[in-house]
């Protein structure tokens, strides 16, 4: 059984020499003090009860909350001090039933602990160095969810770049002992609820989306209770892409038409790894220019560099 023997107490306190003590013939004693460090005393603990723990969870489910015992054995405490300790506790459940009650299954208590605060000041004079234990038994009350309410939508408009972001909105969770929890809805899924778009496909943080997306929609069920909700629609907004006709040359008295026009993109304005060969859905822009064959020279103009 691993415990914890960090050693966050630790008091200094000065090893002076006494004056005028101490001499030699040749030399005079300059006395620097040094320190005498006061550590936690080491404690073996053993034959710990482990109490009830009380969670929020469904079934399957995997869980380690943090107990405090009054109950247990520990060799290497002194002058009456009184301690209590505390650890982390972890159980897992395979079974498949979601029901409210409580489950008496074998716990494990890792993580052994000095607890330190004000109601056990003692506590700061020990550290814990070993724990004997084994798995025991401890009563695991399950609360399960009984209903959620969505009272408020995650981000639903977004510009095309931009991924799906579920760490926000918020859930309203109900548990069957009337605790009630309000979480996003990235953590309403850890809880068990399931997100799904409106073609049923899973939604997670990070998904891409395209405006082809507008006009879809989030579903938010979960196994075994009634509560449902339909999020509002998608609005993905077309992004802005840049693309700058490249500067050309032609003599006077010819058309337009002996230059052939072409545009350059702004690459740092693709996502989701386009570039300007691979994007989607582009239909080339066409030119237009003022200028004629008939168009001529002028020289104010020509003597200022034109704007890029």
């Amino acid at each position: 059984m691993r415990a914890d023997t960090t050693t966050d107490c630790q008091d200094d306190y000065p090893i002076n020499f006494v004056e005028n003590s101490g001499e030699s013939d040749n030399y005079y004693f300059d006395f620097v003090s040094g320190k005498l460090s006061i550590t936690p005393k080491e404690i073996t603990v053993s034959k710990v009860k482990i109490p009830s723990c009380s969670i929020n969870a469904t079934f399957p489910y995997t869980f380690t909350a943090t107990c405090s015992g009054d109950e247990f054995t520990a060799s290497g405490i002194i002058n009456n001090d009184i301690i209590k300790i505390e650890y982390d506790v972890t159980y897992t459940d395979t079974e498949s039933t979601k029901a409210v009650g409580k489950k008496i299954k074998k716990v494990t208590a890792t993580n052994i602990k000095v607890k330190t605060d004000d109601d056990y000041p003692d506590g700061k004079n020990y550290t814990v160095k070993s724990a004997t234990l084994t798995s025991s038994d401890g009563e695991i009350v399950a609360d399960n969810i009984t209903e959620f309410e969505v009272t408020e939508e995650c981000k639903l408009e977004y510009t095309y770049g931009e991924t799906l972001d579920l760490k926000t909105g918020n859930v309203k969770i109900t548990y069957g002992s009337g605790t009630v929890e309000n979480v996003t809805f990235e953590e309403a899924v850890e809880k068990g609820l399931t997100i799904k778009y409106s073609n049923k496909t899973t939604a997670k943080t990070g998904d891409h989306l395209s405006v082809s997306d507008t006009g879809k929609w989030l579903m938010l069920t979960m196994d075994g209770i009634s509560s449902w909700y339909k999020t509002n629609n998608f609005k993905i907004n077309k992004k802005d892409l840049h693309i700058k006709a490249d500067n050309k040359q032609r003599y006077y008295g010819d058309e337009n038409s002996s230059v052939t026009f072409t545009y350059t993109f702004t690459n740092s304005d693709f996502v989701y790894g386009e570039t300007s060969s691979t994007f989607t859905g582009f239909v080339a822009p066409e030119f237009s220019c003022q200028a004629t064959a008939s168009t001529e020279i002028d020289k104010e103009k020509k003597a200022i560099p034109s704007r890029q």
